[in-house]
């Protein structure tokens, strides 16, 4: 009987416990019970509250682009937002700050996507965990998926 009601008393802090987020997530899902618009004020009155420069903001779509965010000082990112009914979609996009490679030879710089990959403590994990910093800030249910779809 003790241990049935150790048990019932763990189960709660099992069942809010964070999932891990899977190899190669490309997209974080807010998911909320909000209508779009509702959703999209909510995510520029975040960005505002923390100065985060909004650089696009397209108003008919629901979707907003962040200015450049500075990542470890040794990349720059950019977050995109789409706002629909119960959910919002964090997608975005990094570019390293450094021009040239470790032999010297200048490199062509272009962003990439950003994605739950690469190796603990590069700038490429840094990215997604800054994109999912912000997402967390926002007190919903988080998800996290991969889709093959985004450029």
């Amino acid at each position: 009987m003790k241990r049935l009601l150790f048990l019932c008393l763990l189960l709660p802090f099992t069942t809010f416990a964070q999932k891990e987020i899977p190899s190669n997530a490309n997209s974080i899902i807010l998911l909320n019970k909000n209508t779009a618009y509702a959703n999209f004020t909510d995510v520029r009155l975040l960005l505002t509250k923390m100065n985060i420069e909004i650089a696009d903001l397209d108003k008919d779509r629901f979707q907003i682009k962040t200015g450049s965010i500075s990542v470890k000082d040794q990349a720059t990112a950019y977050f995109d937002f789409d706002c629909r009914d119960d959910k919002i979609t964090v997608t975005g996009k990094w570019k390293s700050n450094t021009e040239v490679d470790a032999s010297g030879v200048p490199i062509k710089n272009s962003y990439l996507r950003i994605d739950h990959s690469g190796i603990a403590n590069s700038i490429h994990k840094a990215a997604f965990e800054k994109m999912n910093d912000l997402a967390k800030k926002f007190g919903t249910v988080l998800t996290y998926e991969f889709s093959k779809y985004l450029d």
